[in-house]
């Protein structure tokens, strides 16, 4: 940690011993930051350690698992956690997401989700009842994440906020402080999230899981618990609402559809994010695969928005949709999988393609400044190089590869699955982040000014396989991701 966050972790500690209040918003906006770098020191007894390891079960919860799609349960158990001056207890935690967990679980970099007041109503740490720790699974760099929600920010789409921590393991009698790695801290999508960003936390959060757009599953709404996943609870009204609008998405005629889309859905919000999502070439989301998104449909009648989320596979890294360097030459203004219906639908509609390609034009000067971000990039690949460095070869070779360019060490990267350190980075057909960006920034240029073509999108496993869009990859849990 460098002296500026120590200066930090220093003052905060010094207002707790002094006994001076700071407002749960400020001390959010202190904990979040690009460039801000903490300490987080997990302690685990040895039983509460085994209890985080996930029951996993076939889809009748009668077989072992095989090699079908199964159930995972991720229990929760209490770990004492300390970061920037703080000591809490009985913390709840627990592992989370799918693909970040499968590549790892044989280490201990790990992805944890955190919940301070489980168990302890009302606490807080930083303002926050819940905080994503994100072990930057398939990204050599391990910053992609963190700026990409920026982009999202900056382009106007509410997304989390975002910061940076080095973990540590304590399992007394087994370890102690043993360093885990470079984590992206995220802000959970929750009650205080909806209020901040969109005024109330009142309505229907949702979070589907690999649809393949937002589909109508029928007047019942036990057939849409598990595949959109409410995040919040609901009442008769918010799932009739719901299912009226994802009816009218999936079978209204094209009159109605222009009509009713802007009234029930954030137009802007939509592409927005779809054009972010785009240029960024993040296809494990709404465009590609059909997850790694929230749902809000506020209660006072406002149209629904999307949020982000996941966005550790942007920058041409979903390993579903072909090598960085393929994805970056994928079409802008025709960006999603077929199988995403009703975003074809808006596509196709004149005056919302129009609004749609004015979006994508506007995201080059501001939002994916190719300048800017290679900035921001070279920012941050300095602060976090020691830390990451001190994890493994493996996640050292793939940061000089993926964050510092040195394309000659490329053959050094290990193809096969992780051995369960963090040097689970790029694929040995990587090539420098600052490159990627120049090359996406000069073909969306190209695309929108009419000079060029780009691909259409497309996922490259087959039926049933994992990241088809619409389909459930074997070990799919749902929640995947949080």
């Amino acid at each position: 940690m460098n002296r500026f966050h120590f200066l930090w972790a220093s003052l905060l500690c010094l207002r707790l011993q002094t006994g001076t209040v700071e407002s749960a918003d400020t001390a959010s906006e202190r904990f979040f930051g690009l460039t801000n770098l903490w300490e987080i020191r997990l302690t685990l007894t040895a039983a509460h350690w085994a209890a985080l390891e996930p029951q996993e079960r076939m889809n009748d919860g009668t077989r072992p698992p095989g090699p079908g799609t199964f159930d995972r349960d991720y229990p929760w158990s209490t770990a004492t956690f300390e970061c920037a001056g703080q000591v809490l207890t009985n913390v709840a935690v627990r592992f989370k997401g799918n693909s970040s967990f499968n590549m790892s679980r044989n280490g201990l970099k790990r992805p944890f989700k955190l919940d301070f007041d489980r168990g302890a109503e009302k606490r807080t740490f930083s303002g926050h009842e819940e905080l994503l720790l994100n072990n930057n699974f398939n990204d050599g760099t391990q910053f992609r994440e963190a700026l990409a929600y920026g982009v999202f920010r900056r382009a106007g789409v509410a997304a989390p906020r975002t910061a940076f921590a080095r973990v540590f393991l304590t399992i007394p009698g087994e370890r102690t402080n043993t360093f885990l790695g470079l984590y992206t801290v995220a802000e959970a999508v929750e009650g205080d999230f909806l209020k901040a960003n969109f005024g109330s936390k009142k309505g229907l959060l949702v979070k589907p899981e690999r649809l393949p757009g937002l589909r109508f599953l029928g007047p019942d709404w036990t057939a849409y618990t598990n595949r959109y996943e409410p995040k919040t609870d609901v009442t008769a009204t918010d799932t009739e609402r719901f299912i009226a609008f994802t009816r009218m998405l999936d079978e209204a005629d094209d009159a109605t559809f222009a009509r009713e889309l802007p009234r029930q859905l954030n137009l802007t919000n939509l592409l927005r994010l779809v054009a972010v999502n785009a240029v960024l070439a993040n296809y494990d989301s709404l465009i590609g695969t059909g997850h790694n998104f929230y749902l809000f449909q506020p209660r006072d009648g406002k149209p629904a928005v999307f949020i982000p989320w996941d966005l550790n596979e942007s920058f041409g890294g979903h390993p579903g949709a072909g090598g960085r360097r393929e994805q970056a030459e994928f079409s802008v203004l025709r960006p999603n999988s077929d199988t995403i219906r009703f975003l074809s639908r808006v596509l196709a509609h004149p005056a919302f393609a129009e609004a749609y390609r004015q979006e994508v034009a506007a995201l080059l000067t501001h939002a994916f400044n190719p300048v800017r971000l290679r900035a921001d990039a070279a920012q941050l690949a300095q602060l976090i190089q020691e830390s990451v460095f001190a994890e493994s070869p493996e996640a050292r070779t793939a940061f000089e590869v993926s964050a510092l360019g040195r394309t000659n060490l490329l053959m050094r990267l290990n193809p096969g699955p992780s051995r369960g350190g963090p040097g689970f980075g790029p694929r040995p057909d990587d090539f420098p982040f600052a490159a990627w960006v120049d090359l996406r920034a000069k073909n969306v240029a190209a695309e929108v000014a009419g000079e060029r073509t780009g691909a259409k999108p497309r996922m490259q496993r087959g039926p049933g396989g994992p990241g088809r869009p619409g389909q459930p990859p074997p070990g799919t849990r749902r929640g995947e991701g949080e």
